[in-house]
């Protein structure tokens, strides 16, 4: 029971902020919100965001702060980064018992276990549907982000960003991707379908990396990287049905199609750049030199997004270039 005459705390469901209400907990002193402030702006300036650490004492550079915090919590990962962190800190700290109530409303998504790479066992239009994610643009801007939070504190709320992925695009009915292709190998398989409600984000995410594994072959192959592509049927002779790439017979026709849909449309960036950093281990040195422009390209295109420092962009930059 509170005690006579003492400030109730203030409840705040945090599963529900947007950037916006986060920034007015940051600024309440009521709540405490300056040092809450300090240790997620802290840590969010690890990870690109441009504001100052500590909330800025003058009107106009605080609005400036406040737009970087709007900007970097535009991206959906650094939105469900700062609402899980705040919560986190709140629920744990003691400085903040008497000051606010901290909830969280949302059913908690359990952390993903690692990824098996083995056989896939779902039917070929379910595999269609997330094939497509990556071609599609607001799936695809999710599925990149979840190529770049793997290597920071935002993996954290991965397991978050596939839920979002699975009640947003692959098992709502409303999102119906559409490709089909005359090619006879694949002719059969199509993306829209409806009755996908049963599929765990354990068995997405799954899917989604097997899916990468082929397609990281299939993207550094010599074949499929001469100026002038090859024909579809040699693509499946070559590629597809090649014992080298070891592409079981049952997974061969939806591997066809999601290469016939992936190299016809433009790929997110952060996964094009995995999916072409096999390219590495080619012994060709032309293939080397190639690769490793692409690597300071990426990095280049990090700092600009603002997803990485001035600091780790010179110190990356230089362990790329004393690899050579």
């Amino acid at each position: 029971m509170e005690s006579v005459g003492a400030i109730p705390r203030k409840e705040i469901d945090f599963a529900t902020l947007t950037a916006d209400g986060l920034w007015s907990t940051f600024v309440s002193k009521s709540c405490y919100g300056g040092a809450l402030a300090y240790a997620v702006l802290s840590r969010a300036n690890k990870m690109g965001c441009l504001c100052s650490v500590s909330l800025e004492k003058n009107q106009e550079k605080r609005m400036k702060q406040r737009e970087c915090w709007y900007e970097w919590c535009s991206l959906a990962c650094n939105l469900l980064w700062a609402r899980r962190v705040s919560f986190k800190l709140v629920s744990q700290r003691t400085s903040y018992k008497n000051r606010i109530l901290a909830t969280w409303t949302e059913p908690e998504t359990l952390p993903l276990t690692a990824f098996s790479c083995s056989e896939i066992t779902i039917p070929a239009n379910y595999v269609a549907r997330i094939s497509s994610l990556v071609v599609q643009s607001d799936s695809a801007k999710l599925l990149d982000q979840i190529v770049f939070c793997a290597n920071d504190e935002r993996q954290m709320i991965i397991s978050d960003i596939w839920l979002k992925i699975k009640e947003e695009f692959v098992c709502n009915a409303l999102w119906k991707p559409f490709f089909e292709f005359t090619f006879s190998e694949v002719r059969h398989i199509h993306p829209t379908v409806h009755d996908i409600d049963n599929l765990s984000l354990q068995t997405i995410a799954d899917t989604w990396h097997r899916i990468m594994f082929h397609l990281g072959k299939l993207f550094s192959s010599p074949l499929l990287l001469q100026k002038i592509p090859p024909d579809n049927h040699s693509v499946w002779i070559k590629c597809i049905c090649s014992p080298s790439f070891e592409i079981p017979i049952s997974e061969r026709a939806i591997i066809m199609w999601t290469w016939l849909v992936w190299s016809s449309n433009p790929i997110p960036f952060f996964i094009n750049a995995k999916l072409r950093a096999a390219l590495v281990d080619l012994p060709n040195s032309s293939t080397e030199s190639r690769a490793t422009e692409e690597r300071l390209s990426l990095l280049t295109t990090l700092r600009a997004k603002r997803l990485i420092s001035n600091s780790e962009f010179k110190s990356k930059r230089l362990c790329i270039l004393g690899s050579l």
